[in-house]
């Protein structure tokens, strides 16, 4: 499963993804307000080897991220069920050195189209850490609209879902 738009593509992980994706995932600027943030080098390897070993099921689960033209690896997302509702969950992360050219805008919403041809019946949803103001603003320019706070743990995020395409 492939998907496109102008600028970007997403499709599975494959071999060539591990060392770059595992930068990804311990990359501190990146990792800020994701998970519990920047990750070993062995949990970093070991999440990205099962990734490649499981690959997306149904269109669900993770991809790297690519520039279209050159198709150098600009980050990684995904399209998951969400655990707090029965949307479905995108997130994603990019490399610094592309914060701020539009990228973020364009992967939303090729993962809004990817998620309503997988189940055009359910909501997309995004959650973001309270911290992290640039991408809740961010989801309110891609239509995506603030429904609630959240608590999981520790962790106090926003619950946003996207407006109808």
């Amino acid at each position: 499963m492939k998907a496109v738009c102008p600028r970007l593509t997403f499709a599975p992980y494959d071999a060539r993804d591990c060392l770059v994706v595992r930068a990804l995932l311990q990359n501190p600027a990146v990792m800020r307000y994701i998970g519990d943030g920047p990750m070993s080098p062995e949990s970093a390897a070991a999440w990205v080897a099962q990734r490649i070993q499981t690959g997306p099921q149904n269109g669900l689960g993770w991809f790297a991220v690519r520039e279209r033209v050159l198709g150098e690896f600009v980050g990684h997302c995904c399209v998951q069920s969400c655990e707090f509702s029965d949307a479905l969950e995108i997130a994603y992360a990019l490399e610094p050195r592309y914060w701020g050219t539009g990228l973020a805008d364009d992967l939303i919403n090729l993962l809004r189209r990817h998620a309503a041809a997988i189940d055009a019946h359910r909501r997309v949803c995004a959650l973001v850490r309270i911290q992290n103001i640039r991408s809740a603003a961010l989801l309110g320019r891609t239509g995506f609209r603030f429904m609630r706070e959240l608590r999981s743990g520790a962790r106090h995020l926003l619950y946003f879902e996207a407006e109808e395409l």
